[in-house]
């Protein structure tokens, strides 16, 4: 499978060219998925946040103090969490989500480390994954989550946490929501 890295095109065969027949077409073809980042985070003021998550999409009340945000850019988002954990006090987790097939999700406890977890990383090797970076799937990936959750203070089943990392959704971010929802105990 091809890499997807590239970017919207558009071709443009006026009326009376032979490849259209002389009825001319307009082809524009554009990505359809979202790019950028949902970021889970603890705190009572999401405009203290707007500094490390940029322009904010979306902000859902998910209870609790817990807000999940959805924004335009791309890059790291073990960085993003950490930045996002050290503004709050708080566990953070971000995921840099591609065209709505796979993500990197990073979990981050505080302003030191984030373990990085592939979501969908079937698919994410269409897009070449960071190759400098570890990313954990599999048990190693449910571990990271539960001990990211624990340390938040839910208590998650990894059983739970497994099936939704495996779990056939068709666009990531549903994925992302539902694993945050079964990382809380909302589900």
């Amino acid at each position: 499978m091809p890499h997807r890295r590239w970017p919207p095109a558009r071709t443009n065969l006026s009326p009376g060219s032979p490849a259209t027949g002389g009825r001319g077409l307009i082809v524009i073809i554009r990505r359809m998925g979202f790019w950028g980042y949902v970021a889970a985070a603890r705190t009572p003021d999401p405009a203290a946040l707007g500094v490390a998550i940029g322009a904010v999409l979306s902000d859902d009340d998910l209870g609790g103090g817990w807000r999940l945000f959805q924004a335009e850019g791309k890059g790291d988002p073990g960085r993003l969490a950490r930045s996002i954990a050290e503004r709050t006090g708080a566990p953070a987790l971000a995921a840099f989500v591609l065209d709505s097939d796979c993500a990197i999700l990073a979990a981050a406890t505080g302003p030191g480390e984030a373990r990085q977890v592939a979501v969908n990383p079937q698919l994410l090797e269409d897009y070449g994954p960071p190759e400098d970076e570890e990313l954990l799937d599999g048990a190693e990936a449910v571990a990271a989550l539960v001990a990211w959750a624990e340390a938040a203070g839910f208590e998650p089943d990894p059983d739970a946490v497994a099936a939704a990392l495996d779990a056939d959704e068709t666009f990531v971010e549903e994925k992302l929501t539902a694993l945050a929802e079964v990382i809380s105990g909302a589900r």
